[in-house]
């Protein structure tokens, strides 16, 4: 059965936190729009979105939806042209409502 778009996305957050080398867990921040559905389903599509550093550290193996993002902490975008692309994240450290500085 295929995952919804969503889901596809929610199960690429876990392969990151999986993956990452950071201290806390990411979370889902923002959804991009969906590749148009009247495209052939059985082309990969790529997936966009943008998570955001938890106050949660890895270890503690929390579902990160349970966690509260960390005021001040790292942004970044993930795209995926297929499943198996590497998962990588340039975080970017959030100062105020629109001031982006690198971490």
């Amino acid at each position: 059965q295929a995952l919804s778009y969503r889901e596809a996305v929610l199960r690429a957050v876990d392969r990151l936190n999986e993956q990452s080398s950071e201290a806390n867990l990411y979370r889902l921040l923002e959804l991009d729009q969906p590749p148009k559905a009247d495209e052939d389903p059985g082309t990969p599509k790529p997936v966009s979105f943008t998570v955001k550093e938890t106050v949660c550290p890895r270890p503690t193996r929390r579902p990160p939806e349970l966690c509260d993002f960390k005021e001040n902490g790292c942004v970044g975008t993930v795209t995926l042209d297929q499943i198996k692309d590497p998962l990588d994240i340039t975080c970017n450290e959030v100062s105020g409502p629109l001031l982006v500085s690198s971490c």
